[in-house]
């Protein structure tokens, strides 16, 4: 059984999922959105066990036109980065279009 909870604006989402189907959350996912001074969007998802402790977390940050990605990643559960993923993608005069990625093992 899985129960979705979405805020009214949309910016914020809950999910627990019921695995067993008993009543018991094996896992919660919380899902933020934020919109900078800027117009940038940085979307945080933290995923959590069953028993409240941390199971890991992306922040995922999108600038205001759109060009910029940057994901940051903890795939340990220890609350820090362990990789992130940046791209740009530059316009040309000419309207061609060249994407740069950088990849990181923090």
């Amino acid at each position: 059984r899985v129960v979705t909870v979405t805020s009214a604006d949309g910016r914020s989402e809950v999910i627990e999922y019921d695995r067993a189907g008993n009543g018991s959350v094996a896992e919660k996912e919380v899902s933020v959105t934020a919109t900078g001074a800027d117009g940038s969007a940085t979307n945080t998802v933290t995923s959590y066990n069953g028993d409240g402790s941390l199971r890991g977390k992306t922040i995922a940050t999108t600038s205001a036109d759109g060009l910029a990605h940057t994901l940051a990643e903890d795939l340990d559960s220890d609350g820090l980065a362990d990789r992130t993923t940046s791209s740009v993608t530059v316009v040309a005069g000419d309207g061609s279009l060249s994407v740069l990625v950088a990849k990181r093992l923090l």
